[in-house]
């Protein structure tokens, strides 16, 4: 894309990526969990409180 063209569209596709099936966004799915649960468990020792197991 040329600088002040303003002739070309850039589009972008949230899509799924190629190749990745169920078995890989379930792995997916369990990591985000896992960095959700980790990051809960260091807000609430900020917080001055406790993690909820």
């Amino acid at each position: 894309m040329a600088a002040g063209s303003g002739t070309e569209t850039v589009t972008v596709d949230p899509g799924v990526p190629e190749g990745l099936g169920v078995s890989e966004l379930v792995a997916e799915a369990a990591l985000l969990q896992a960095r959700l649960d980790w990051f809960q468990s260091r807000l609430a020792r900020l917080e001055g409180g406790t993690a909820q197991q």
